[in-house]
C-alpha cells in the first residue's frame, strides 16, 4: 500500500483516484489536498506524489462528464443546464507543478550545479468520468497529459500510466535518494523539518504524528463541528458501546532511545492543534528537564490550546482545591533525615537495606495502597526479585514496615507529604466527587513508561468523554517502575506502533546500545513480556554515520578527570556550546569534578529519560553497577543499573565517551558492558 496523507476531495471521481493512490505499492508517497505556500500565496493542488523510481507528479482531479471543445489554455464544459469555459486542467496542474518546483528549487540539497532540480516532475488532469470520445478532444488539446477512465481500470493501468506521463524538458535515468525524499516531503509539508537543524522526520513518525483522529463512525474529521458532534454521540452511547469506541483513541507508541518518540509527540501535538481549532490539549510527562527544554519550547507557540506540564503540576492543580499549595519532600531525603536523627534500630535498618531500595518499597506501597501492616506483611510483592523471582520474606518485610511507619512519622512531624502523597491525594479528590480544574479533547503522554497504574486513571479524569490518549514510552528505560499496560488499565492491543529507527543517534553510538539490551537475557526477558517487543533496525539509510564510542581506562580517577577535562575543551575548540555537553552520572561527587566549567551540563541520569546532547561523558561507569544494598535481589539490581546505565549513555547525538579507573579490584569494567566492546575504540592510559 502507498504511504497516504491527507483526505480526498468529496466529488465521486476524486474519492475513485484516491482509493486506486492508496492501493499503489510503498514505493509511492501522496499527499492529498496539501497546501504550498509560495511567496506569500497559498496553492492546494490535489494531489503531489513521490516515487523514487517515477520522480515528482502533481495531479488535478475535475468530475467533468461532458467536454464540448477544447484548445491549449481552455475548455468548455456543459454542466447545470449550460456552458462553462474554464481553465485547461491540464495547465492548471502544470501552473502547480511550476510552484511546488520553483518551492523545491529553494532547497539546496535538491539542486544540482546549474541550479536546477536532480530528478524530473511530472503533471497531469485527471478525469474519472469523462466520456472516451471527451478525453480524445481534450488529448489532442493537451497531448499525453490527461489521464481518463480507461487508465483508472486498475491500479496496475494506473501505475503505469503515472509512469507514462511525460517529462517536460528533462532527461533522467536515476531513482531518487532517500535525503531528496526527505527534502521534497519537508518543502512540501515544513513542519516535518526536525528542530534545530537536526533534519526530517522519517516516514513512519509522519504517518503516526499526522494520524487523524478517528471518530466514532469511522468518518474521517472535516472540522471542528464533526469533533463536537463526535464527543455529542459519544455521551448518547450505553457504557458498553462507549468503552469500545474510546479503544480507537488511544495509541501507543513504543521506541528504544534515540528513535524520536519525543518528536512524534510533539509534531502530533502541533496537528492536533492545527487541525481541529476547538480542541484543548495536554501533554504531560513525569520528568521536569524535559518539560522545560524540550516540551515547553518547542511547543510554545500552540500554548493557548496546548497546556504543557509534569504530572507533579496536574496533581498540585488538583490539590489546590481541597488543600493549601505545598512543596513534597524527596523521599531519599526523609530516609537520608531518619539515618542521621533516627532511632538506633531504624538507622541500622536503612543501613541494612539502603536508601535506594526502601524509597522505591516505601513507592510500592503507597502506589500499590497497602499501607496498613498486615496488608502489606500478605500482600505478594511481585516484581521484587526482577526477572529471577526473589521476593522479601515476612519477616524481612516486617523490617521494612517498621521503617515505612518511622517515615510516615517523620512526615507527619514535619508537616509535610511525600511526591506519592501527593499523587495519592489526587486520586481521592477527584474519587471524592471534585471534577478536574480542567478536562481535555486529548492529552499526550510522553515518557509513559513511568506512570504507575492509579496516575494512568488520574489522565484519563481529564479527558473530556471520547477524548483522545496518545502514549509514548520505552520499556527499556523503566527505571522508576515496571507495569504492564493492562495493569495500568489501558487496552493497547492491536493499536501499537514501534519506532525501529535510532535516528537520533549515530549509528555506531545505536550499534553499541543496541548490544546491551540484545546479550543481557535479564533485559530480554523484561521486554519479552511485551508481546509486540521489536528489534531497532541499524542498517536504515537514513541512520547517519559517526565515531565510534569509546571506552578509556585510566589507573586513577585524577587521571581519568584529567583527561576529560581536555577533551571538553577540545570539543569546545571544535565549536560544540559547553551546554551541548553532559556529564551524566549518579553520583554527585563525580559530577562535582567538572563543575569548574561554566555552561556543562552535569545531570544524573534518573531524571534524564527523553533528553538529548550532542556530547555525553560518562565517567567512572564502574559504580553504576555496584550493588549498595540486601535488596531481594541481584538479578533486579543488575537490570535497573544496566537501565539506568543505558538512560544515560543513550542520550547521545554524536560523541560518546565512556571511562572507568581500576583503583581497586572492585572497579574492573563492569560485565554488563563486555557486550558493547566489540562496537567502541578502546583506549589504555595506564601505567
Amino acid at each position: 500500500m502507498a504511504v497516504l496523507h491527507g483526505k480526498p476531495g468529496p466529488e465521486p471521481g476524486d474519492q475513485q483516484v484516491y482509493e486506486l493512490l492508496r492501493q499503489l505499492n510503498n514505493d509511492w508517497i501522496v499527499y492529498a489536498q496539501p497546501k504550498i505556500v509560495y511567496q506569500g500565496r497559498e496553492h492546494n493542488p490535489d494531489y503531489v506524489l513521490i516515487n523514487k523510481h517515477v520522480g515528482l507528479v502533481v495531479l488535478e482531479v475535475k468530475d467533468r462528464t461532458r467536454v464540448l471543445r477544447a484548445t491549449p489554455t481552455s475548455v468548455t464544459v456543459y454542466r447545470n443546464g449550460q456552458e462553462d469555459k474554464e481553465e485547461s486542467y491540464a495547465e492548471l496542474a502544470k501552473r502547480y507543478a511550476y510552484v511546488v518546483v520553483d518551492r523545491l528549487q529553494e532547497n539546496e540539497n535538491l539542486r544540482n550545479h546549474a541550479g536546477k532540480l536532480d530528478f524530473p516532475y511530472r503533471y497531469a488532469a485527471v478525469l474519472p468520468v469523462t466520456h472516451p470520445d471527451a478525453i480524445r478532444i481534450l488529448r489532442e488539446a493537451w497531448g499525453d497529459y490527461v489521464l481518463g477512465p480507461a487508465e483508472l481500470k486498475s491500479v496496475k493501468f494506473f501505475e503505469d500510466a503515472l509512469s507514462k506521463i511525460p517529462i517536460p524538458r528533462h532527461r533522467w535515468n536515476l531513482p531518487l535518494t532517500q535525503r531528496q525524499i526527505d527534502a521534497i516531503r519537508a518543502t512540501i509539508r515544513p513542519e516535518l523539518e526536525v528542530p534545530g537543524g537536526k533534519g526530517v522526520y522519517d516516514q513512519q513518525q509522519e504517518e503516526e504524528a499526522f494520524k487523524p483522529l478517528r471518530e466514532i463512525q469511522g468518518e474521517s474529521p472535516k472540522g471542528p463541528s464533526l469533533f463536537q458532534r463526535m464527543f455529542q454521540i459519544s455521551q448518547q452511547m450505553p457504557a458498553e458501546s462507549r468503552a469500545l469506541s474510546q479503544a480507537h483513541h488511544i495509541r501507543l507508541l513504543r521506541g528504544y532511545a534515540g528513535t524520536g518518540k519525543t518528536d512524534v509527540l510533539v509534531l502530533r501535538a502541533m496537528y492536533l492543534y492545527h487541525t481541529y481549532p476547538d480542541i484543548q490539549i495536554l501533554v504531560t510527562t513525569f520528568n521536569r528537564p524535559l518539560v522545560d527544554e524540550r516540551l515547553k519550547p518547542e511547543l510554545s507557540d500552540a500554548s493557548e490550546r496546548v497546556d504543557v506540564k509534569t504530572f507533579a503540576e496536574l496533581c498540585q492543580d488538583i490539590r489546590k482545591v481541597k488543600y493549601k499549595s505545598i512543596r513534597p519532600q524527596n523521599t531519599q531525603g526523609v530516609l537520608k533525615n531518619l539515618l542521621s536523627d533516627g532511632s538506633p534500630e531504624i538507622q541500622t535498618l536503612i543501613e541494612k537495606y539502603g536508601v535506594d531500595f526502601l524509597a522505591r518499597e516505601i513507592q510500592w506501597i503507597k502506589e500499590i495502597g497497602v499501607e496498613q501492616r498486615e496488608a502489606y506483611l500478605e500482600r505478594e510483592r511481585t516484581g521484587l526479585g526482577g526477572v529471577s523471582g526473589r521476593r522479601l520474606n515476612r519477616a524481612m518485610k516486617a523490617e521494612v514496615y517498621q521503617v515505612f511507619e518511622s517515615y510516615q512519622q517523620k512526615l507527619r512531624d514535619l508537616p509535610a507529604i511525600d511526591w506519592h502523597d501527593l499523587y495519592n491525594q489526587s486520586v481521592r479528590i477527584l474519587d471524592g466527587g471534585t471534577p478536574p480544574p480542567k478536562q481535555y479533547d486529548a492529552i499526550l503522554v510522553d515518557e509513559a513508561q513511568h506512570f504507575a497504574p492509579a496516575w494512568v486513571e488520574t489522565l484519563r479524569r481529564h479527558l473530556k468523554p471520547g477524548g483522545h490518549l496518545f502514549l509514548a514510552d520505552d520499556p527499556s528505560q523503566g527505571i522508576y517502575r515496571n507495569y504492564s499496560w493492562r495493569e495500568r488499565g489501558i487496552e493497547v492491543r492491536g493499536r501499537t506502533r514501534w519506532l525501529r529507527i535510532p535516528y537520533r543517534n549515530t549509528r555506531q553510538i545505536g550499534a553499541a546500545l543496541s548490544a546491551l539490551i540484545e546479550k543481557n537475557p535479564e533485559m530480554l526477558t523484561l521486554l519479552k513480556q511485551e508481546k509486540d517487543f521489536e528489534v531497532v533496525d541499524l542498517s536504515h539509510p537514513a541512520l547517519r554515520d559517526g565515531e565510534l564510542p569509546e571506552l578509556h581506562e585510566f589507573d586513577k580517577f585524577t587521571d581519568e578527570v584529567q583527561y576529560l577535562m581536555q577533551r571538553i575543551k577540545e570539543f569546545q575548540g571544535q565549536g560544540i556550546l559547553a551546554s551541548e555537553i553532559a556529564i551524566v552520572h549518579p553520583e554527585k561527587y563525580v559530577r562535582k569534578k567538572f563543575e569548574v566549567i561554566k555552561g556543562l551540563q552535569r545531570v544524573d541520569p534518573i531524571n534524564q529519560t527523553g533528553m538529548e546532547y550532542r556530547v555525553v561523558i560518562i565517567p567512572q561507569v564502574q559504580l553504576f553497577f555496584r550493588r549498595n544494598s540486601v535488596e531481594g535481589s541481584w538479578a533486579e539490581i543488575r537490570l535497573k543499573n544496566l537501565q539506568k546505565f543505558y538512560v544515560a549513555a543513550s542520550r547521545a547525538r554524536d560523541w560518546l565517551i565512556l571511562s572507568y579507573s581500576r583503583s581497586g579490584k572492585s572497579d574492573a569494567l563492569p560485565k554488563e558492558l563486555l557486550p558493547m566492546l566489540p562496537a567502541v575504540a578502546q583506549h589504555k592510559h595506564t601505567g
